[in-house]
């Protein structure tokens, strides 16, 4: 999985943005991959009987094999999705590759200055189902809760969690900073 911490300055470098990015399990890919690796193992049990009378088993056993081979690829490959959340400067808060389980929104309503804390949360599994996952989750000073990742490693959760923490800190440090530099002026 990989983990990114996400800095944006001005032209004069000062902060402007700060967030994490992370990557989470994309179940999509896992089960389009399953699905081939299935295909695949079914057609080269077939490809072994009708090899012993055709010639025509044999290209059946070899796509087979590359199905298998591009299955197990992409498999590897496209495991995780990124995520990632940025807070700007202005009170904005991003979600450029999507919020979960709403993916065309990009970006969650109000400023950050109205964040309390953000944290790991143990969450009941996809549809209610018995497993455990993992989330880190915002919440606000009024109470609501916004999951702002999927299901993720304990550990990852944690990671995620500490580094938005760090980000929001950050910028609302750099907030502070203009806030007293334009009082002295």
């Amino acid at each position: 999985m990989s983990h990114q911490i996400i800095r944006e300055h001005d032209i004069d470098g000062k902060l402007v943005a700060a967030g994490y990015e992370w990557g989470e399990h994309n179940d999509l890919i896992t089960h389009l991959s399953a699905g081939f690796i299935l295909v695949a193992v079914g057609i080269a049990t077939i490809s072994f009987h009708v090899m012993k009378t055709h010639v025509l088993g044999g290209l059946l056993l070899l796509s087979g094999s590359a199905l298998l081979g591009y299955a197990g690829y992409k498999l590897s490959k496209v495991v995780f999705r990124p995520r990632s959340f940025i807070f700007d400067l202005d009170g904005a808060m991003r979600m450029p590759h999507g919020v979960p389980e709403f993916w065309r929104l990009r970006a969650i309503d109000g400023h950050h200055v109205k964040i309390g804390t953000i944290e790991k949360i143990r969450d009941e599994g996809p549809h209610g189902g018995p497993r455990v996952v993992h989330r880190v989750a915002m919440f606000s000073k009024e109470g609501r809760i916004v999951r702002i990742s999927k299901a993720l490693h304990p550990d990852d959760a944690h990671l995620v969690s500490v580094q938005l923490t760090a980000a929001l800190q950050e910028i609302r440090d750099e907030i502070a900073w203009r806030a007293r530099a334009r009082g002295a002026r």
